[in-house]
């Protein structure tokens, strides 16, 4: 004997089939019996794109996480200002760029960047 290959008929293996519509939506029937050519039963099925149309028009809208947002109010009554802005860096000793050198490789552009930007600042200053 083989392990139930003859059993087509005792298991309905459309349950585990993926469904088309969303299990959430209420007004979807689905069929968990066996199939049969000669049932006359009806079930609805809306057309596909009022589907669409309706689950766009429930859809919520929100941005991709990498999405730029922009925030009126960024800065004001703050210290540091803008944050956007690297100006807030002259502010700190050429010895602080030695810190970022120290964190490892993955810090090294920072320090690049940090180190070129307090030079820049030092020689506009002179």
């Amino acid at each position: 004997d083989t392990a139930g290959e003859e059993d087509h008929s005792r298991y309905n293996l459309r349950v585990l089939k993926k469904p088309i519509y969303d299990l959430r939506d209420s007004n979807i029937v689905s069929d968990n019996g066996p199939s049969s050519y000669n049932d006359s039963r009806i079930y609805y099925r809306p057309s596909l794109g009022s589907y669409i149309t309706k689950k766009l028009n429930d859809q919520v809208i929100s941005y991709a996480r990498d999405t730029q947002l922009h925030y009126q109010y960024e800065g004001e009554d703050s210290i540091a200002s803008d944050l956007s802005s690297i100006e807030s860096l002259s502010l700190q000793d050429e010895n602080d760029s030695r810190f970022f050198y120290s964190l490892g490789p993955k810090f090294l552009r920072l320090a690049d960047l940090y180190s070129d930007h307090v030079q820049n600042n030092n020689n506009d200053n002179t």
